[in-house]
Order: structure tokens, then C-alpha cells, then sequence
């Protein structure tokens, strides 16, 4: 199709161009953009994707989803693929945190690299770190000013998203 090809339009009785009608199956080369467009929805399937928010398992003495109510976010974790890209988030809405000791079950994959995150809870206390490791581990680290506070009155209800 190196040369210009000339359109030439039918003209109806008043004039007018008519356009006429075919069927897929009279068009050369169809079956091959629908199997082009069937193979590209295939290839986005494996390329794209989204698990949705994962619950995930906390010790008992954590206590879960407890914070500002039904309308608002519960603890999950979430993965959004774009071929090779990862974006991960981490949804934690927790309160009575001890310190310095393991909260929380992490499926074993999901950390790819050790992952550290300053948060921050009441109005009146320092940041609290939270780190998450390969190998599943969610530890809390309550800063030491903020140590001798109850740990009832220590949470946490924030949000960390990173790329992979």
C-alpha cells in the first residue's frame, strides 16, 4: 500500500455519499485484529493486576481495626502490578502497641526488601518506627520518651506505600 489509493464515494439519488454496508467476514484481515485485541486483553491480564487489601494476622493483644470507626480504612496489605513494577501498601489501624517486639504476620514474598517507616499516632507523642521484614516480621518501635505511656494509649493508623 506504497501508493495512494483514490476513495470514491457512491452518490444516493439526492446526491449525497452513501456509505454501504459490509459484513466482518467481507473485510480482509478482521480475524486478524480480533485475534491482535484477544491477545493484547490476554497479555494485560498477566501484566497488570491488583490483589485488592489482604488481611493479615496480628498478635492477640494487638487491637485491630479499632480506630475512627466503620467508615474508615481496616489493616491490609495491597499489591498493584504494572509488568515489572511493583507498588505495595501497608494500611495499619492498630492500638495497645508494645514495643520493640513482633505485632504482626506478614505472609512470607510479600517483604522483597526490608522496609522501615516513621508514623505518627496522638498529637502528643514522638514518631513511632515500624519495621517490616523479609521474612515476615512487623515490629513496632516506640520512641523513648513516649515509653513510659500506657501501652493502651498507643496507636497507629496510617498508610505506606512503596515501589519495588
Amino acid at each position: 500500500m506504497n501508493k495512494p489509493t483514490e476513495i470514491k464515494y457512491s452518490l444516493d439519488e439526492n446526491g449525497e455519499p452513501y456509505y454501504a454496508a459490509t459484513h466482518t467476514q467481507a473485510v480482509q484481515g478482521m480475524e486478524t485484529v480480533e485475534t491482535n485485541i484477544e491477545d493484547l486483553m490476554n497479555f494485560k491480564e498477566t501484566v497488570i493486576g491488583d490483589t485488592g487489601w489482604v488481611d493479615f494476622q496480628f498478635i492477640p493483644e494487638v487491637d485491630k481495626n479499632t480506630r475512627f470507626g466503620e467508615g474508615d480504612f481496616k489493616c491490609g496489605l495491597k499489591e498493584v502490578r504494572f509488568g515489572d513494577i511493583r507498588i505495595k501498601s501497608i494500611r495499619l489501624n492498630i492500638g495497645n502497641i508494645p514495643h520493640n517486639k513482633q505485632i504482626a504476620y506478614i505472609p512470607t514474598g510479600f517483604i522483597t526488601k526490608n522496609n522501615f517507616f516513621n508514623c505518627s499516632t496522638d498529637g502528643n507523642s514522638l514518631p513511632i518506627r515500624v519495621e517490616a521484614r523479609t521474612n515476615g516480621e512487623l515490629k513496632i518501635y516506640v520512641h523513648e520518651n513516649d515509653r513510659n505511656k500506657s501501652q493502651k494509649d498507643i496507636w497507629i493508623y496510617q498508610q505506606f506505600t512503596w515501589l519495588e
